[in-house]
């Protein structure tokens, strides 16, 4: 075997020519990714989106995906091609959850209700559990909204919180988190991951 394929690697007839084609395990491509990810974010201090974009594009052309052998364009215009496809596919199958979520989290902060719900919480455990109402307005709000927006919402009543009661800011923190958390996993109709 010219390129030193193996029955663990991709096999040298799916060796595309002309790309920077890495004959390796999926594994090893994953962590290239995952590594080119962190640097580029912390180190080169690119955009997160940027960097999974591009991130996406070295995946494809290491990795040996399948691309069409009859085709005139060059395999990494394809790779290219094929991210901005999947990309698309991606965002039209989330887009509109995403979208109403947002919304949905706007309105609960302009009108008032995550800072209503809270309250209601604290009422209910008083402020020696503010934990706990933090807790539950974390679990309740992320069940129409995502994860990051109840934790926007709920990080600013963290720090009032802080200041009257003078407990850790760092437990009403984790409490937002786990509650937040905790929905995402447990109740399917969530639009979190």
């Amino acid at each position: 075997d010219k390129l030193g394929a193996t029955s663990a690697c991709i096999p040298a007839s799916r060796a595309r020519p002309g790309v920077v084609a890495m004959i390796a395990s999926p594994f090893v491509v994953l962590l290239v990714g995952i590594v080119f990810v962190v640097v580029a974010i912390v180190g080169l201090r690119i955009h997160a989106f940027l960097a999974l974009m591009f991130a996406a594009i070295l995946v494809g052309l290491l990795s040996g995906v399948d691309l069409d052998p009859g085709s005139l364009l060059h395999p990494s215009v394809q790779v290219l091609g094929q991210t901005a496809t999947e990309f698309g596919r991606t965002a039209a199958n989330i887009g509109l959850v995403i979208a109403l979520a947002s919304v949905i989290g706007k309105c609960m902060m302009d009108s008032g209700a995550a800072d209503a719900i809270t309250r209601r919480f604290l009422r209910l455990l008083g402020r020696r559990r503010a934990s706990g109402a933090l807790l539950g307005s974390g679990y309740l709000l992320s069940i129409p909204v995502f994860f990051d927006t109840v934790f926007y919402l709920l990080v600013p009543l963290a720090k009032a919180l802080r200041v009257r009661t003078g407990r850790d800011y760092a437990v009403y923190v984790m409490s937002i988190c786990v509650g937040a958390g905790l929905t995402h996993t447990l109740v399917a109709p969530t639009p979190g991951p």
